[in-house]
């Protein structure tokens, strides 16, 4: 049925800003959506076509379906909504593709919005808003987005049935290949401790290391390699990630090898330097600066140091998570000004965006074999104090998880704890940053 104040019912949404609604799927889906339209579950099913690559998994589109929302095609007021961080980071969608929709589809009346996350509204018995004061009445703000809280990034707009081709307003630009990537940048920062106290010798993930400063290296190189891998196609290299990297010792300063100094390096520039490199020896790159531990460490001045890198690289990347900031380091440099590195690492982790706050990871280096903690709660911090004090201080200083990182550990550990801290001992700090990541 057509809304008799259809009219009145789109002024209202672009009076809050709003000219457009988006869907956000993945590249391979383009031509099923070109020559059908959008549809929702149930007609998804009726066509035998698997929606493998979307923003929800089969668990989610589970629930959809068992909640009754198997029939309703789901719409974003952002281009960018939450869930497409979370399809990034679960790998659902590889590609993204932004499907912009026209305003038309609220001259249907069974066109409603959910003020919140669809599944969870029908979970929480939230009602959806249909009435023209209902609309009105909805607490959005396109033009102010950056400024909005999560809770309402998560609002969408459910369409019944399906969305004809006729609705969509860049259909042109995707055949033409445009505007089919989304893809955000995750800025990762590395604070690399290579002091005089990192000479002792020690093992990582089974390797013996020369000293705890060589494993430091050893681990960011193999970090920082393995991310590379993953943005390498046959075709093209993506710009998932940039990275910098800051030495502790007393002079700080950059840690790269090719040095690179402390801006953030893109994927494309180190993917260039390594096949630059691959005639010499055929083997991985080493980013790390390669020294003997030297020199006393000033923790509070490298954590201020990467604030200010971090504060200026989300000023040119708003639309972009927050940095991960990873320091690597046995713990021992803090003895001296642990109550500086405190304050310090407490302004790093302070400083936010729309996506919440900058993640400090501690990996910690530590020279007992038997040491292996990842994501450690509350509950561990005893058995840390074991390892040595410089553990607990590496605790404390972590960030907490949230969200969907600390979901995604649940799930990987099959720990239910709350609380769980961006650290890392004698692990894998590949596997440990991903986790993290977007």
């Amino acid at each position: 049925m057509k809304r008799y104040d259809a009219e009145d019912v789109l002024q209202a949404l672009r009076d809050k800003g709003v000219d457009r609604l988006y869907h956000i799927t993945d590249r391979e889906n383009w031509a099923s959506i070109k020559k059908y339209g959008l549809l929702s579950l149930d007609l998804l099913k009726e066509k035998e076509i698997d929606p493998k690559k979307s923003c929800g998994d089969r668990i989610s589109r589970a629930r959809m379906k068992k909640k009754g929302l198997g029939d309703l095609v789901h719409l974003s007021f952002f281009d960018a909504p939450v869930c497409l961080d979370q399809a990034l980071q679960a790998g659902t969608i590889t590609n993204p593709v932004v499907l912009e929709i026209s305003l038309d589809v609220f001259r249907d009346d069974d066109t409603v919005i959910s003020p919140t996350d669809a599944l969870d509204a029908k979970t929480q018995n939230v009602p959806f808003l249909s009435t023209l004061d209902g609309i009105r009445s909805l607490d959005i703000d396109v033009r102010k987005a950056a400024e909005q809280r999560d809770d309402l990034l998560l609002s969408e707009v459910l369409v019944k049935g399906f969305v004809p081709t006729s609705l969509f307003l860049n259909a042109e630009e995707l055949d033409r290949g445009e505007g089919l990537s989304t893809e955000k940048k995750q800025a990762i920062v590395f604070i690399l401790d290579q002091t005089d106290s990192m000479s002792e010798n020690l093992s990582l993930q089974g390797r013996f290391q020369a000293s705890a400063a060589h494993a430091a290296r050893t681990a960011v190189n193999d970090a920082i390699n393995g991310l590379l891998d993953s943005c390498i196609s046959s075709d093209d290299v993506s710009e998932s990630y940039e990275f910098a990297m800051l030495s502790l010792s007393e002079d700080i300063g950059a840690a790269w090898a090719p040095g690179w100094g402390e801006s953030f390096v893109d994927c494309k520039s180190l993917y260039r330097e390594m096949i630059r490199r691959l005639p010499r020896d055929g083997r991985k790159t080493e980013w790390v600066v390669e020294k003997e531990p030297q020199g006393k460490a000033e923790p509070a001045e490298a954590f201020r140091r990467s604030a200010s890198l971090v504060q200026d690289w989300m000023f040119h990347h708003q639309d972009c998570p927050p940095p991960l900031v990873v320091f690597v380091s046995n713990g021992k440099s803090l003895r001296e000004s642990l109550q500086g590195a405190r304050k310090e690492a407490g302004i790093l982790k302070s400083i936010v965006s729309m996506y919440g706050s900058v993640c400090l990871l501690c990996f910690m280096l530590s020279s007992d074999r038997s040491a292996f903690f990842e994501f450690p709660t509350n509950r561990d911090r005893g058995a840390l104090e074991n390892l040595s004090p410089e553990s607990a201080f590496l605790f404390d200083l972590a960030s907490v998880l949230s969200g969907k990182a600390a979901e995604s550990v649940r799930e990987t550990n099959g720990r239910r704890d709350d609380e769980f801290r961006a650290m890392g001992v004698n692990g894998n700090l590949l596997q440990l940053i991903r986790a993290l990541g977007r």
